[in-house]
């Protein structure tokens, strides 16, 4: 959701179309909101849509109904804040293109130093330090856990071994 409601909110400033909603007798906070809202919507649904595919083909959630719905939480939660940094993003940059550009050049690296797509054991001393602490691993590794989803022990750092507090 960052990049998308990033270069969303970049075309909006950038047309006046914010400019436009704020000389309304509105609240402030009602154009942010409402997209921030909308957005959060739309993860919601692709979330159950997801869910309801995983199901089908045989995913299932091993771990306890209120660990399930901590994991779902955290996903919304991880979504939410997604969303107020793309808001972020896109209302700093003014250019689409620019915010598209930004977004992945932090959010391209930020995937792959984490624990999401390989285990951060093999990665080398420097590189293995800065993926145990990425968000990103923090928040696989919290739903590889409340899912019961396992993952092979690789690092004794406090994220890595504490996930869902972390």
């Amino acid at each position: 959701p960052v990049m998308g409601i990033a270069v969303g909110m970049a075309e909006d400033v950038r047309t006046g179309i914010v400019d436009r909603l704020r000389v309304l007798p509105i609240s402030r906070i009602a154009v942010l909101a409402g997209r921030a809202l909308s957005e959060l919507a739309q993860v919601v649904i692709g979330l159950a849509v997801f869910s309801a595919c995983g199901l089908v083909v045989g995913w299932q959630p091993h771990g306890t109904v209120l660990e399930t719905v901590g994991a779902y939480g955290l996903l919304i939660l991880w979504a939410f804040a997604g969303v107020w940094i793309g808001t972020f993003l896109g209302m700093v940059v003014r250019s689409a293109e620019t915010a598209q550009t930004v977004g992945f050049t932090i959010l391209f690296p930020m995937m792959f130093l984490s624990a999401i797509f390989v285990p951060i054991g093999g990665l080398p001393a420097p590189l293995r330090q800065i993926a145990e602490y990425n968000p990103l691993s923090c928040v696989a590794g919290a739903l590889r856990e409340l899912f019961h989803n396992p993952s092979p022990h690789v690092s004794d750092a406090w994220p890595m071994t504490h996930p869902v507090a972390a």
